[in-house]
């Protein structure tokens, strides 16, 4: 308000919204402020609602029967099934926001901050790329590991080989996981909610979430095919937040894998140009609640 320029405000309200007048467009900006009765509110909803009647979808007393509907279907199904308080969506389309980092970035904790602050007002969803729902497929491939793991315990059978078949499947149904969540991710955003995610696959990184068959057995080409087109169909996020730290501050947090791992994986983080790819690089060094801060800022001016 302090940057706009007053005198237009009947410039532009005679020439975009012509049925609201300037003293129902002041009524409406009084009601906003604090101070402001529920008398003073209600009088300028009413205002307004009556100057915009020209573009209602349905009658005056049919809207107020469906809202009261809608209403009371929430009270009653809320309590009924406790769910949770309704919350809003955006009009304009909603977000996937994916935190990216190799181990010890606080990913898991940032995305907490950031559900715990979101939560409380949008539609909001959660998942884990890394980690995502299993299909009916995928535990059906799980139950023969195991059922050979317990052939090999009873010495009925030698261990698997990195380069079988069995466990190219296993990676084959990981990717067709780890689609069908992105996929429906950027559903629940097209219809106006946010979806945070730990971990996302994308093109740049090759030592986290990313196809694996091709590169341990050259045999199953058929089955490096099918995972990588999985992975290619998985569209990025909306708003990418890559969380980084030096690798000797990731190898003192994550004190429980192997140096060199933690190392790896890192050196990849570091390497690849992020402005490129547009996302939105955060120094995760300093304590967690100036990490969040920084990262509510960048997702808020991205919403």
């Amino acid at each position: 308000e302090t940057r706009s320029d007053q005198g237009r405000v009947a410039e532009y309200l005679d020439r975009y919204l012509p049925p609201v007048s300037s003293e129902t467009f002041a009524r409406c900006h009084a009601a906003v402020y604090p101070g402001a009765g529920a008398q003073d509110r209600l009088r300028a909803g009413a205002a307004l609602t009556a100057a915009l009647r020209p573009y209602a979808r349905r009658p005056r007393a049919a809207d107020v029967a469906a809202k009261a509907g809608r209403r009371a279907e929430r009270l009653v199904l809320g309590r009924l099934l406790r769910r949770a308080p309704h919350r809003r969506r955006l009009a304009a389309g909603g977000a996937v926001v994916a935190a990216l980092g190799a181990d010890g970035a606080g990913k898991s904790t940032a995305v907490d901050a950031l559900e715990h602050w979101l939560g409380r007002t949008f539609n909001l969803d959660r998942v884990h790329l890394g980690r995502p729902p299993h299909s009916a497929a995928t535990r059906l491939v799980w139950l023969l590991l195991l059922l050979d793991a317990a052939a090999r315990r009873a010495g009925r059978r030698q261990a698997l080989q990195e380069d079988s078949i069995l466990r190219s499947a296993m990676l084959v149904a990981l990717a067709r996981d780890r689609y069908r969540t992105a996929r429906d991710a950027h559903r629940a955003a097209a219809d106006g909610g946010v979806v945070l995610s730990d971990r996302w696959p994308v093109p740049e990184l090759k030592q986290m979430d990313a196809p694996r068959i091709r590169g341990r057995n050259p045999r199953h080409a058929r089955l490096a095919d099918l995972e990588e087109s999985y992975y290619a169909r998985i569209a990025r996020p909306h708003v990418t937040l890559v969380l980084r730290v030096p690798p000797d501050v990731a190898v003192a947090r994550r004190d429980d894998e192997p140096e060199a791992f933690v190392r790896a994986r890192w050196a990849e983080i570091w390497d690849v140009d992020w402005d490129k790819v547009g996302a939105k690089v955060v120094d995760a060094t300093p304590p967690a609640d100036e990490v969040a801060s920084t990262l509510k800022s960048l997702v808020w001016a991205s919403l």
